[in-house]
């Protein structure tokens, strides 16, 4: 073996080779060793997801590059200008640096490749991501072109779509209000008076219920809650009543209803 470059893909060690049998050679945990066939010797390799690689073979003729998902065989496309280094961006894709053609190629997990110009011919060989969606390639000195040795960076690399669906929104805070209703202590010259209640609630679209209760001490039994809408309005006997109103959206009920406590009081 001739090793050249290495990385890990999901469980596995990824091995460039450059030596007899034109070769990537991966090794499990365990040292069990699996090679796949190219066309030639590599010089750059890459992990991506599930086990994924992608693998640079400069040494084939005519040259070229893949991928390989084991343990499958390796999926290889003609690749001139010396394919070199390799890894895998934070944008979900491999990138390659192409030696003698001075720029970059990106090559999706599906196989689908495209390019980026820009860099210095005969000079760009490793490359790596970085940190805030960055590529990093070393630059080897040239000096019929007058280019020193150097290290270059390539940003705005978008990260990768999870393609996972957005997390529902929070259920609305229902909250429940009373606008208007009757003074504390209301004055009848009859057997009955009338209260009229008004309310809303925080949360658009919300229905309510409301439940009224006649106070009588210990014996006090509370209302149920009934459908109801704003405006409500009752007929009462003289007394002492507590009153409550409460929001529902979507099933969900207001814990904390709004409430009023008034008196009924029959004058001569």
């Amino acid at each position: 073996m001739s090793p050249k470059d290495i990385d890990t893909a999901g469980s596995l060690v990824v091995i460039a080779d450059t030596g007899a049998g034109n070769r990537i050679v991966t090794f499990t945990a365990d040292e069990v060793q699996k090679d796949f066939a190219i066309g030639g010797g590599s010089q750059g390799v890459a992990g991506g997801p599930n086990g994924q690689f992608a693998f640079t073979a400069p040494g084939a003729s005519p040259e070229e590059s893949g991928l390989i998902s084991p343990p499958n065989p390796a999926q290889s496309f003609e690749l001139l200008g010396d394919p070199f280094g390799a890894t895998f961006g934070s944008d979900g894709a491999y990138w390659i640096v192409q030696f003698l053609a001075g720029q970059l190629v990106r090559l999706t997990t599906a196989g689908e490749v495209s390019f980026l110009p820009g860099l210095p011919m005969e000079t760009a060989r490793q490359i790596t991501a970085g940190p805030n969606n960055t590529l990093w390639i070393t630059l080897q000195k040239n000096e019929a072109k007058d280019i020193p040795s150097s290290v270059v960076r390539v940003s705005g690399v978008d990260p990768a779509s999870t393609n996972n669906p957005p997390p529902p929104p929070p259920p609305p805070v229902l909250e429940t209000k009373i606008g208007k209703g009757p003074k504390k202590v209301v004055k009848t010259r009859n057997n009955k008076a009338k209260v009229k209640f008004r309310f809303s609630s925080s949360a658009a679209g919300a229905t309510f219920e409301c439940s009224l209760t006649r106070l009588k001490g210990k014996k006090t039994k509370v209302g149920a809650f009934n459908a109801c809408k704003s405006p409500r309005a009752y007929k009462l006997r003289p007394g002492g009543y507590r009153f409550q109103v409460r929001a529902v959206l979507n099933g969900v009920r207001d814990k904390t209803p709004a409430a009023s406590k008034f008196k009924i009081v029959r004058i001569r």
